[in-house]
């Protein structure tokens, strides 16, 4: 706050009250004015990120805890399938089969179109199920399908098996490609890492655990970026001029723990990680 700021008569600062509770007192400067607000603001934004990285931990360990173990079935390789995952795997644009069981209960999900788009190669995941048809047959739900993308500069997309696609949660591709860069940019050196990391956001930078991006850095000095992939990409703040998305980040020496890289966007065109936590499925 810029000296000379006026404070309450009571000796301590003076209280700041949002909309509907009340205003800042009229006396105080311009200056004071601005750098209250900017406090306010900062304070907000930190808000909805903490609550909004909550959220998605919780749900992160509420899917790690609800999804059964899965067999994933395509075209090379169907041994043990039943045969009404064979005939699904007949269609051509069909490139896999899950079958998920647990406790009685079995899952099925298909992914297929897997298409090219400049160089962003996407794939869509989506539920099925079995119909009581005598033969049983695998049909899809009328439910969303998740959509997944990889940046590849390859003249053909990668297979699924061959390399992990980031589930991208409704992020447009565009933005999905800002973020891929962000991110690849990020793991480059140390020093991108560092230019990058939250240290760089002054007001939002205070809020978070200092030795979480620390621990993140050490393990590109070791070498591990290869093994930091984005596995899922989600928009969790949305403010207007201001977006922010989160990045779940596999930890290299821990399977069952994540970071989670958050990305803050202004006018849709500057793009730079503003926190960095860590989770645990």
């Amino acid at each position: 706050m810029p000296s000379g700021c006026p404070t309450s008569q009571r000796g301590g600062p003076r209280s700041r009250r949002g909309p509907g509770r009340g205003s800042i007192e009229r006396h105080i400067d311009d200056s004071c004015k601005s750098s209250r607000h900017q406090q306010m603001e900062g304070r907000f934004v930190k808000s909805v990120i903490a609550a909004s990285v909550v959220v998605f931990l919780m749900a992160g360990s509420a899917r790690a805890q609800l999804m059964p173990p899965c067999k994933n079935f395509d075209r090379s390789s169907t041994d043990g399938a039943p045969q009404f995952v064979r005939d699904y795997l007949d269609d051509p644009t069909v490139l896999s089969v899950g079958v998920c069981s647990s406790g009685g209960i079995t899952l099925y999900y298909g992914a297929g179109n897997l298409v090219r788009d400049g160089n962003v190669c996407r794939y869509s995941d989506y539920e099925l199920t079995l119909s009581p048809a005598s033969p049983p047959r695998l049909e899809r739900k009328a439910t969303r399908a998740q959509t997944y993308m990889l940046i590849s500069e390859s003249s053909t997309c990668p297979s699924l098996q061959a390399i992990n696609y980031t589930a991208t949660n409704d992020v447009p591709q565009d933005v999905f490609v800002h973020l891929a860069r962000v991110w690849h940019d990020a793991l480059s050196s140390p020093e991108s890492f560092d230019r990058m990391s939250p240290e760089s956001f002054d007001r939002m930078s205070r809020a978070f655990d200092p030795a979480v991006p620390r621990r993140l850095k050490n393990a590109i000095l070791q070498g591990k970026s290869d093994h930091l992939s984005m596995r899922i990409v989600t928009v969790h703040g949305n403010l207007g001029l201001w977006k922010s998305y989160m990045l779940d980040i596999a930890d290299p020496d821990q399977s069952d723990r994540f970071y989670a890289v958050i990305v803050s966007s202004w006018f849709g065109q500057t793009y730079g990680i503003s926190a960095v936590y860590a989770g645990i499925y």
